[in-house]
């Protein structure tokens, strides 16, 4: 078996895993030499505004002139997903808002990247600092430095797009954001706690060492859990159960998700994950059964515990890889004797790709009726084509990765495995397909993909179905690249 690199996928500006357009530099990427750490944050608005304005309200701007550091730098972002504006800065107490700065300043120069996995860093706070090390990337607290080291006239800017701060519990800092866009979980939590567990004291006790997925409002309305009224009418136990499927024991952060094993819920389900960082400008993105886990509003720790927000209810994987699923489904017998039929053509063994779990694919499965449409009336047609055209075929059905459609915005594209080398510069590019879906917000409704050639949208009859080591989706029309 010979299994597509991810590094492959690294072409032109395709980042954000898969679907996002070039992102611009921060004006920190060219920092003049003569500045200091507080004329960078002042400097570029976009990215550190909200830090600026922290660090004036702390009344620390000299400090960040004169002081030697190794400033971690919070973006916006970061603060958007944490659930802190302007306004609350405006109200916090000082001596709040300078321990909040202060957690991002290490004294002295200190470089990060020659930090030891697992060492703890003491911030000028006291706050404790976590390093981890996967592969070339660093994090902080579970927060990804996407950019080390650039010097200044007073020590060293890093960007971080975590705020490293804690509240004593998860259920308290999920009640920090004054309810949105958790109210929904909360009144979850306090109504389950009426049946057997009382999640509310377990998620408010500061030693409770959990990873909470938390589902955001828009999450249960996808659910079909529209508000506070909808989930109180359900029963404790029923409530129960969801909960205890996006609960993990032990705070995990970002990077110890960048594993091939799953790990186990409180309901004993497995919880499959992805970890990509495919751009040094937006960090890691990380999935929990394809479904995105929640950009700037991830590894928010509480406690001993740790939150990860996500946009949908976690969907159960099925207990079979992604070949036994086509396998046993009647109406994609078409797509397995094209999968048995291509063998391993142009170095992919697509059975391989189906079966293995040291990586993981997101597959649009063609349906029976979908390859006689496409000229294929029985499975012996399909079996006298060329290896080269069912490798053709199934090389523009498979995406790198577990990706759930509501992890990619609508009418993005996201890049198959199918390639070619681009004339103009010699250059191998991955053939994208156009993921979109209606409804407004965050839903799982209406999903339908679009190759280039496909002159309307794909509908997915069956989506988001997680295996083993993937996700199928069954559609009823040939992807035409």
């Amino acid at each position: 078996m010979n299994p597509v690199p991810v590094k492959q996928f690294l072409y032109l500006c395709l980042i954000a895993v898969f679907f996002t357009s070039c992102t611009k530099k921060g004006s920190y990427e060219t920092v003049p030499g003569a500045v200091n750490l507080y004329q960078v944050i002042t400097d570029d608005k976009a990215s550190f505004s909200v830090f600026k304005y922290a660090v004036d309200q702390a009344g620390m701007a000299e400090e960040l002139k004169s002081g030697n550091y190794a400033l971690f730098a919070p973006t916006n972002a970061a603060f958007s997903g944490a659930g802190i504006t302007t306004a609350m800065l405006y109200n916090m107490p000082r001596d709040s808002v300078v321990w909040l700065v202060k957690n991002h300043l290490l004294p002295g120069n200190t470089d990060i990247m020659v930090q030891n996995n697992g060492q703890i860093l003491n911030a000028a706070s006291g706050f404790p600092l976590l390093v981890q090390k996967t592969g070339d990337n660093v994090y902080l607290n579970g927060g990804d430095v996407m950019r080390s080291n650039i010097k200044v006239t007073n020590g060293s800017l890093n960007v971080i797009n975590t705020l490293l701060f804690s509240r004593s519990s998860i259920f308290e800092r999920l009640n920090a954001y004054n309810g949105a866009p958790f109210s929904v979980l909360i009144a979850a939590i306090i109504k389950a706690s009426e049946g057997s567990t009382n999640y509310r004291v377990l998620l408010s006790d500061p030693e409770a060492a959990y990873t909470l997925f938390a589902p955001t409002n828009a999450a249960f309305t996808d659910a079909g859990l529209a508000n506070v009224a909808a989930v109180q009418a359900l029963s404790a136990d029923s409530l129960s159960k969801i909960l205890s499927y996006h609960l993990l024991e032990h705070r995990k952060l970002m990077p110890d998700f960048a594993i091939r094993t799953p790990l186990a819920a409180l309901n004993g389900v497995p919880v499959y994950f992805d970890v990509y960082r495919t751009n040094p400008w937006l960090g890691s993105m990380g999935y929990a059964e394809g479904v995105l886990l929640g950009g700037g509003a991830s590894n928010m720790t509480a406690g001993r515990g740790v939150i990860h927000s996500v946009g949908r209810l976690l969907p159960k994987p099925i207990v079979m890889n992604s070949l036994q699923r086509i396998q046993s489904d009647t109406s994609l017998s078409y797509f397995y004797a094209a999968v048995e039929a291509a063998g391993t053509t142009g170095g992919i063994n697509f059975s391989g790709l189906l079966t293995q779990n040291d990586s993981s694919y997101t597959v649009f499965a063609l349906n029976n009726n979908g390859f006689r449409l496409a000229g294929y009336p029985t499975t012996e047609s399909l079996k006298a084509a060329t290896p080269e055209t069912l490798s053709r075929i199934l090389r523009y059905s498979f995406v790198n990765g577990r990706i759930n459609n509501i992890s990619v915005s609508s009418n993005s594209t996201v890049p198959t495995l199918l390639s070619a080398v681009n004339p103009a510069d010699g250059n191998l590019r991955y053939t994208p397909v156009t993921v979109f879906y209606s409804g407004t917000g965050v839903s799982s409704t209406g999903y339908a993909v679009q190759g280039g050639s496909n002159s309307n949208g794909i509908n997915v009859l069956s989506r988001n179905i997680v295996t083993t080591n993937g996700i199928v989706n069954i559609i009823g029309q040939m992807l035409l690249p």
